[in-house]
């Protein structure tokens, strides 16, 4: 059940938002298949998306190493690097194999413009694009969170979902179109 692995992980998401987002990619998310996390921090939610996806390939991005990886590639560096882009891409493979894409490193604007612009790019046609704190202003915060200046520029081009618990900093999604807006 759900809401036992989140519990048992204890990822920063809101109990609620992920439940709801992890049961609308149980529904989505080919077996076996590719998912990249950008912003791993504790791997909470990487721990998440492995038990209720089951993945073949999980890929996880951030600064900091974990721990051990518990059957997941580590990328460490900054996610807008060039060459942990590379990296990723090579752990991926080549043309548009990602099913899930969940984006939640650097909350700047540039930051996670450049994540989106960068790694929705691997994303296959009907995968799924995420975002965390979508919600969350840039006076929420002390680091300035303006991931919801990125999310509503994206819920303007895209079909969009959202999870928000009252409150909650916000999961939002899409699923990649046949062509690029």
């Amino acid at each position: 059940m759900l809401a036992d692995l989140i519990e048992q992980h204890r990822p920063w998401q809101d109990t609620w938002e992920l439940e709801e987002f992890l049961t609308w990619c149980q529904a989505r998310v080919r077996p076996g298949g590719t998912i990249v996390e950008i912003g791993t921090h504790r791997g909470g939610l990487t721990r998440c998306l492995r038990d209720a996806l089951a993945p073949a390939t999980l890929v996880s991005v951030d600064v900091d190493p974990l721990e051990p990886s518990d059957g997941w590639h580590q990328v460490i560096g900054r996610s807008q690097d060039a060459n942990v882009a590379a990296q990723v891409q090579s752990l991926v493979g080549d043309g548009r194999p990602v099913d899930l894409l969940f984006i939640d490193g650097g909350h700047s604007y540039p930051e996670a413009i450049e994540d989106h612009r960068v790694y929705a790019a691997l994303v296959r046609s009907g995968g799924i694009v995420a975002l965390h704190d979508i919600g969350a202003h840039p006076g929420d915060s002390p680091i300035g969170c303006h991931v919801s200046i990125v999310w509503n520029e994206l819920e303007r081009a895209e079909r969009c979902v959202t999870w928000r618990a009252p409150g909650g900093p916000g999961i939002g999604a899409y699923l990649m179109p046949d062509m690029p807006c």
